[in-house]
């Protein structure tokens, strides 16, 4: 029996969720293209094809794909999110303005679109109005990790405004709200813990710091670098995530309990 051209592309999407998953993102980036060439316009393909360029960094034909992902999914709400939040990530706030008003009448019920509507009134430090809308999006049963990234900017919002305790309680929200939703991607987190946690019992970080540091004592200590937004993690994070024996995440807040696990 033949197979249809989208039954291929469908499986060459897979293929690079799965390969991303193994920290391959040029291999899965093939995958995501060899896709788009059977079914051009494949919504989903194109935005898989963006999540792959973030991984790798290439912001501007990450903004390509998303763009295209919007087009040919008739304006979906998850996608036109990623597309704003990556305008709002390259400062191109008058075009996420743009982006907001052409498509309100379509998604301004859906806590996707109004969490994005939220953020440009944060980075416009109109608090009043991003508290309004981030309180409406809670209201319309957000999935978990949107929700986190709501808490997040209630958090930042009410920091700003001097809200200390409010602040705290929306970032102790964010992270128990942060964690994998998928099943199989929560099963790889948990194993990669697992052989990190035997790493260190093992004394492995001790012995690669003798092996590779003259000066490195016996008793060197496990050491987790974090810093604040907008301050130059990234690219020190993509600098380190090249060596194979380092992890780095952005934006996690649940490290806290990879740490008491830890212990």
């Amino acid at each position: 029996m033949e197979i249809n051209d989208q039954v291929k592309a469908n499986a060459y999407i897979e293929l690079g969720d799965r390969v991303l998953l193994e920290k391959s993102p040029q291999d899965a980036e093939i995958c995501y293209r060899t896709a788009i060439e059977l079914i051009p316009e494949d919504s989903r393909a194109w935005y898989k094809l963006g999540q792959c360029q973030d991984a790798c960094r290439f912001h501007n034909q990450q903004l390509a794909s998303f763009r295209f992902a919007v087009q040919f999914s008739d304006h979906n709400p998850e996608y036109l999110y990623h597309l704003g939040c990556l305008l709002d990530q390259m400062n191109l706030l008058t075009e996420l303005d743009e982006l907001l008003k052409k498509n309100y009448d379509l998604c301004c019920n859906n806590p996707w679109f109004l969490t994005l509507d939220g953020i440009l009134q944060w980075r416009n430090e109109r608090w009043d109005a991003a508290k309004t809308i981030l309180n409406k999006c809670l209201t319309l049963n957000p999935v978990p990790i949107l929700e986190s990234k709501i808490q997040w900017l209630m958090g930042m919002i009410l920091d700003r405004i001097g809200h200390y305790q409010e602040a705290y309680d929306c970032f102790n929200r964010m992270n128990q709200l942060d964690t994998p939703e998928d099943l199989s991607l929560k099963k790889l987190y948990q194993d990669q813990i697992s052989h990190m946690k035997q790493y260190i019992s093992n004394g492995g970080i001790r012995d690669s710091l003798r092996t590779n540091t003259a000066s490195a004592s016996e008793s060197g200590p496990s050491v987790i670098l974090c810093g604040f937004p907008r301050s130059g993690n990234t690219l020190m994070g993509s600098i380190l995530n090249s060596h194979p024996q380092l992890v780095t995440r952005d934006e996690w807040g649940g490290v806290y309990k990879v740490i008491q696990w830890m212990k």
